[in-house]
């Protein structure tokens, strides 16, 4: 990601000729994981079930044990985030004040 300088730009690149305007790497989704993994620990198919800090990082918590982490990245589900994200201390509301649309 850091060659193209950013996420969208990384995923043009990885796109297969005459593909949709929707974006997909060619070798489908699991290619941008991988390369954004470049030099980080991803776990992918592992649920996390707890966060929490600890010092300067995190405690993942995992049906399998726990991770310990500098930085992570929650990518799930509203609902789940927001229930990870609850152990340190974060709340949302359940529904936003007003409705939002983007358009590009």
């Amino acid at each position: 990601m850091a060659e193209h300088g950013s996420l969208l730009a990384a995923v043009a690149a990885l796109r297969a000729p005459g593909s949709s305007a929707v974006e997909q790497p060619v070798g489908g989704m699991f290619r941008l994981v991988e390369a954004l993994s470049d030099g980080v620990q991803v776990r992918t198919a592992t649920p996390a079930v707890g966060l929490r800090r600890d010092g300067d990082g995190f405690v993942v918590e995992t049906p399998t044990g726990e991770v310990r982490a500098d930085r992570v990245a929650v990518c799930a589900p509203a609902a789940v985030a927001a229930r990870l994200l609850a152990g340190l201390g974060c709340s949302f509301p359940r529904r936003p004040a007003a409705p939002h649309m983007w358009r590009y």
